[in-house]
């Protein structure tokens, strides 16, 4: 999949394989399809008249993809979900924006299959792949899932009825010490996002182990110092020690390079 330049090229080995495609590879296409849209040129977009065997393929390899979703590794169904997640976002805020050109191209194709008229992430596909992807606990996916959800701005109640990031949260505050920053700062912004009733403790779990880790607080690069620092306040948590102790480590790591938070993006 890594060497497919193009989404026709992409959909098309992947439709040619069909019930061949390993959960591996189905994974693996899912992760390319964000990758590929970042980098269409303004020139590149499908023929009108290849639009609805593209958009076939597609139904097809997602038909596949949920059919042998209980196949799959905790690795391989995160990314699957990240990768989905990311071409919601990816029109939905191209549309709000009102943007034009390359933002938009494949459009068609991917409206009505993962989002629907109003960019809004098809509920039942994504509650499906919750259910199977609750029990995840290597820290790494657990930031990527929770990321992945805040950016479709869903939070799916489980088969057991609670709520995907009350159930997350548990793992997460178990095992803080083991997320390095980009997890840290990615969490901490998808709880703040969706406004999760849970996360107090959460943020004062990572705030203690910030304040008590200046290794760790050292490994934070700009982005993820205007992530926590914009969570933190979204989120209406007041953290006096840990807002003192990033400021002491911006001021003799970074000095005046620091830029405001709101020049940084707070999703990756």
């Amino acid at each position: 999949m890594k060497g497919c330049e193009t989404i026709e090229e992409l959909i098309h080995l992947a439709s040619l394989h069909g019930d061949l495609l390993s959960t591996k590879h189905l994974s693996a296409f899912w992760s390319r399809v964000p990758q590929l849209l970042n980098i269409i040129s303004s020139a590149s977009g499908p023929q009108q008249k290849h639009e609805q065997q593209l958009k076939k393929d597609l139904h097809r390899i997602l038909y596949i993809t949920t059919k042998k979703l209980d196949r799959f590794s905790h690795t391989e169904i995160v990314g699957t979900i990240l990768g989905m997640a990311k071409v919601v976002k990816h029109y939905s805020t191209s549309c709000k924006n009102n943007d034009s050109g390359s933002s938009k191209s494949y459009l068609p194709i991917f409206q009505d299959v993962i989002f629907d008229q109003s960019f809004n992430a098809q509920a039942d596909l994504f509650q499906s792949m919750a259910d199977i992807s609750a029990s995840t606990q290597q820290a790494r996916l657990l930031s990527n899932l929770v990321y992945a959800f805040a950016l479709i701005k869903q939070n799916p109640i489980l088969y057991d009825g609670t709520a995907l990031f009350d159930r997350v949260s548990k793992h997460i505050i178990d095992d803080a010490g083991s997320f390095e920053p980009q997890g840290i700062s990615n969490i901490l912004w998808a709880y703040a996002t969706l406004e999760v009733a849970s996360c107090p403790r959460l943020f004062e779990t990572f705030a203690e182990l910030m304040i008590s880790n200046t290794k760790l607080l050292d490994m934070f690069k700009l982005q993820h110092f205007a992530n926590m620092v914009w969570a933190f306040s979204a989120a209406h948590i007041s953290h006096t020690p840990l807002f003192d102790k990033v400021a002491e480590v911006i001021v003799t790591t970074v000095g005046t390079n620091f830029s405001s938070p709101r020049n940084f993006q707070t999703y990756s």
